[in-house]
């Protein structure tokens, strides 16, 4: 929980480049959660780690219906929201400075 949230408050920083954290890191993972969903046509059970690129459970043998947007985009609202929130208080400091 704390990974995304100091993931959105560097992204605000910008890491001394410029180049956001979204770019880096949410996006790709996004990406990631959309293509393990469409190749398995469900979202399997992720498995944290942070030492594998293997981050999903094998997809499940039953194939029911096909995998819609929405449940695409509730599997990854969570990361999303935290990194969003990360970047607003980043954004808090300049702002009090200012």
């Amino acid at each position: 929980m704390a990974y995304w949230i100091i993931l959105g408050i560097a992204s605000s920083i910008g890491l001394g480049t410029g180049l956001h954290t979204f770019v880096l890191y949410l996006g790709p993972w996004i990406a990631k959660v959309t293509l393990v969903a469409e190749e398995c046509k469900a979202i399997p059970r992720m498995i944290p780690n942070k030492w594998s690129f293997q981050t999903f459970d094998d997809c499940p043998s039953s194939v029911g219906t096909p995998i819609t947007f929405l449940e695409i985009l509730l599997s990854v609202q969570f990361e999303a929201f935290l990194w969003g929130l990360g970047t607003a208080i980043g954004e808090l400091p300049p702002y009090f400075v200012a």
